[in-house]
């Protein structure tokens, strides 16, 4: 019997805002209970610290610079395809209740539900603020700043988006578990991203409360790439080291999306536990205010990059552990498709997690790699292009930044990643290795953005290859027809063709 699936994912919560991993004081509770009764991935990372891009990452289990979706209000390319898509296409009851951030429109969506979706099975922000009359919408948005002020506006778990959220996923689990074919749910929340909404007794809890941003804390960005300071001050000219953090409405709404978490899993567990994997995450993560930072957007360190991934199986397979390797939340949908029985095709970049869950280790898993292009088109109100890739092998980071100065960090000696390494020599060799891989990453991704400048930096003269290849055919994506061969009309016998 097939399984069935659930996908909880929450928006800007970083492994630093987590209680299993290390955050003290937060009160995550649930997502806790979840660690304890399955696999908590140490060092997971995002496809992109931005929510457009990390969710195509998620949702196609491609980097999003392929999946077409590489910055805020861009839709998925034409030809990408969601794990959604591919689970109904198997037989599968799909569901998504929540934030999706994929269609290229706004922030809240369209409302109207995208394949394989229907009315009954589709919740987005648009519908949710749909429900509400005008009057009612900007409380939804603007946070009175005060336990008093919630209560004022009426502010309740039945009239938030989370609470709404959570209603039709316990909703759907309890009908879906009793129907034959099964399920794979989303329950996609925007907390604890901003406006952070919570009912009035989780901000109170969190009054006066902080929490200690580490040795990132006191980096001033004094020896840093010259975009990050300057991003950091076009938001805040004075702004200074925060050696922690004391937003009450974002641990307060970070609370309050634990807690809903907790009802879906009581659900699950009271209807169809013994059949239901269950993998939770977050798109990215929040700075807190570490390395004199705010929100997310172009770098490459762990405050926004690292973030929470626990997958628990059905009781008779649960055991708790924790893994150390770099994943990444490409690797979700190769691992729901292997648990679907459905084929991974050839086009998926990410690998299945299951090696970790049954054996607690994978061979051969390769590097980890994340990028960045730019924060939105659109509005535009958070910089211009910054094309950056950053790849993780074991406990070193290395950073290109194309228009900035590159990084190198030893995560293990310098987990605040507060020391570049890059310039130093005893490091050069291991820096010039990883420089190599990532090229060939990114070669072998066919990264639209890729050229001569990566390979050309400052501290790296020598040349070894060229850009101006053969023609390659896009892989097989398992859903379209073979891609034909540009100078025959053909199929391609192979990966590569002559260029026209």
């Amino acid at each position: 019997m097939r399984p069935n699936l659930v996908l909880i994912m929450t928006d800007q919560q970083g492994a630093n805002a987590v209680g299993c991993y290390g955050a003290e004081g937060v009160r995550t509770d649930r997502i806790d209970a979840l660690a304890a009764e399955g696999t908590r991935f140490e060092r997971a990372y995002t496809a992109s610290p931005v929510c457009t891009p990390a969710r195509a990452g998620l949702h196609t289990g491609i980097y999003p610079h392929t999946a077409g979706a590489w910055t805020n209000a861009l839709g998925l390319e034409a030809n990408s395809r969601t794990l959604s898509q591919r689970l109904a296409q198997a037989g599968y009851h799909c569901a998504h209740f929540g934030k999706w951030h994929l269609d290229g429109h706004d922030y809240f969506g369209t409302g109207t539900p995208p394949e394989p979706f229907s009315t009954e099975t589709w919740f987005d922000g648009r519908n949710f603020l749909e429900e509400l009359t005008k009057e009612q919408r900007p409380r939804f948005r603007k946070h009175p700043g005060s336990a008093e002020g919630l209560r004022k506006l009426g502010i309740s778990e039945e009239n938030t988006w989370g609470g709404r959220i959570c209603q039709h996923a316990v909703d759907f689990v309890r009908s879906a578990s009793q129907a034959e074919e099964p399920f794979f749910l989303v329950a996609s929340f925007d907390e604890p991203h901003g406006p952070s909404i919570s009912p009035a007794e989780d901000y109170e809890a969190f009054e006066g409360f902080s929490l200690s941003n580490g040795p990132g804390g006191h980096d001033d960005l004094s020896s840093k790439p010259s975009h990050q300071f300057e991003w950091s001050r076009a938001h805040d000219p004075n702004r200074k080291p925060r050696t922690e953090w004391s937003s009450t409405k974002y641990f307060a709404a970070n609370h309050y999306v634990d807690r809903l978490i907790g009802k879906i899993v009581d659900t699950v567990d009271a209807c169809c536990a013994e059949n239901t994997w269950i993998l939770y995450c977050s798109d990215h993560g929040d700075f807190l205010g570490a390395h004199s930072l705010g929100a997310k957007g172009p770098a490459m360190y762990d405050d926004i990059t690292r973030v929470p991934c626990i997958l628990r199986p059905p009781p008779t397979e649960r055991k708790a552990q924790q893994i150390s390797e770099p994943v990444s939340l490409v690797d979700v949908v190769p691992t729901f498709l292997e648990l679907a029985g459905v084929e991974r095709p050839p086009i998926l970049d990410g690998k299945s997690l299951l090696p970790y869950v049954e054996q607690g280790t994978a061979k051969e898993r390769g590097d980890v790699l994340v990028e960045f292009n730019r924060f939105e088109v659109g509005h535009d109100g958070r910089g211009g292009l910054m094309p950056i890739r950053g790849l993780i092998r074991g406990p070193w980071k290395f950073v290109v930044n194309l228009f900035s100065e590159d990084e190198l960090y030893h995560l293990e000696q310098d987990p605040g990643e507060c020391v570049n390494l890059l310039e130093e020599a005893e490091h050069a060799e291991i820096r010039n290795q990883l420089h190599d891989a990532l090229l060939d990453e990114m070669d072998r991704q066919r990264d639209p953005f890729r050229g001569a400048i990566w390979e050309r930096r400052p501290w790296r003269t020598e040349r070894k290859r060229g850009w101006a290849g053969p023609e390659r055919q896009r892989p097989d994506d398992g859903v379209l027809p073979s891609v034909l061969a540009y100078p025959t009309g053909l199929p391609p016998e192979s990966d590569v063709t002559n260029p026209a």
